[in-house]
């Protein structure tokens, strides 16, 4: 157990070293520690003495990169809120990236949303044994400066053996509860099987509300139909609705049946499910094109123009700007393949990925 005196001598050390710029609930901070040259952007999130957060945002960072990172947790005294300091994601939620989207009448590349839910699929698989999310929704994915989603938002997230702690008046955000599940009294204790449907149904209804705004819907629909469809509900209450956004994306039936066995609870999912359709469908896309697709897969964007990134011979197809692959190598444990085609990375790129890593951090720290 944490010491109180470890914390006010830590908080006396850190408070040399942070910059109020917003003191609201969620706070922009910068700090830096004596062993780092340049301060470090962080979100400061103040929480409930009593609450978990500190600690499970700790046990979710700790498990994967692309989940929102955690640096230090503090309390003022032993009565106060305890102040978690956390990676700043400086683009935003995903929540208001698909509103703007939705304003602006754009589109997002549908490759794009693919490999960015193919890396969260594989996150909430790693943490999944022993943590449960419980409020994946848009506005609790984040984006990164270089255009990476991670997860965040852990208020309300459990420890699967901590059942006690998992009661229905904290079972997260209505809408994107399974139906089974949404009427669950204020007592109900839900238990490992029924946190992981409760995950992984919110996890596709957030990925059918993002990808309604992919490309692959907007070539398939007039403009009549395209106004209608950006004016749809945030609510995907059934299958059906479920079905009419993901079938345009490619997925094969047994793909398909898997998706609504998920979406439906009617049979165990697991994330590592979702993450292999999803990566199956991305590969499937990029094999399939006739011509160098001169998009970045990471971002969205043109990357014609700017400095890009093939892997090897074999990724022609696939090509990503060096700053956002830069950010993904950050978040990736298995540095040695490509991570659309699983083609073998030289040893040469490499290294020369590590030092352009190590460069873009650099600058990043230099920017506050």
């Amino acid at each position: 157990m944490r010491n109180e005196d470890d914390d006010y001598e830590r908080r006396e050390y850190f408070s040399n070293y942070f910059e109020y710029v917003k003191l609201e609930k969620i706070s922009f901070v910068t700090f830096r520690t004596l062993s780092e040259k340049y301060p470090r952007k962080a979100v400061l999130k103040k929480s409930n003495i009593n609450s978990q957060e500190a600690q499970l945002t700790k046990f979710f960072s700790e498990t994967s990169k692309f989940f929102v990172l955690y640096y230090e947790s503090l309390r003022k005294n032993p009565n106060s809120d305890v102040e978690i300091f956390l990676e700043l994601c400086e683009k935003g939620s995903l929540r208001k990236r698909l509103d703007n989207c939705k304003e602006e009448k754009k589109f997002l590349n549908k490759e794009m949303i693919l490999f960015q839910f193919v890396n969260l699929a594989g996150a909430l698989h790693s943490s999944h044994k022993t943590l449960a999310h419980r409020d994946i929704k848009p506005d609790n994915i984040f984006i990164t400066s270089n255009n990476i989603f991670k997860i965040g938002d852990f208020d309300i997230s459990s420890i699967k053996h901590d059942l006690d702690k998992t009661v229905g008046n904290d079972k997260g955000t209505y809408l994107y509860m399974p139906n089974k599940y949404k009427d669950a009294s204020s007592g109900n204790v839900f238990g490992k099987n029924e946190l992981l449907e409760i995950d992984i149904h919110s996890f596709i209804k957030t990925f059918a509300e993002t990808i309604r705004f992919s490309n692959a819907n907007e070539i398939r629909e007039s403009d009549q139909m395209k106004k209608e469809f950006i004016n749809m509900s945030n609510s995907f209450d059934n299958w059906f609705d479920v079905s009419n956004i993901i079938n345009n994306m490619g997925f094969k039936d047994n793909e398909i049946n898997l998706l609504n066995d998920g979406f439906n609870c009617s049979r165990k999912i697991e994330f590592s499910d979702l993450k292999n359709i999803f990566k199956s469908l991305l590969k499937r896309i990029f094999n399939n094109m006739t011509e160098i697709n001169y998009t970045c897969y990471i971002c969205g964007e043109c990357a014609l123009n700017d400095n890009f990134i093939i892997l090897s011979n074999q990724c022609i197809n696939h090509i990503a700007h060096a700053s956002c692959f830069s950010g993904f190598w950050c978040c990736t444990d298995d540095k040695s393949v490509c991570p659309i085609c699983d083609e073998v990375i030289d040893q040469e790129t490499i290294e020369s990925l590590n030092i352009l890593m190590k460069e873009n951090y650099n600058e990043e720290l230099k920017i506050v």
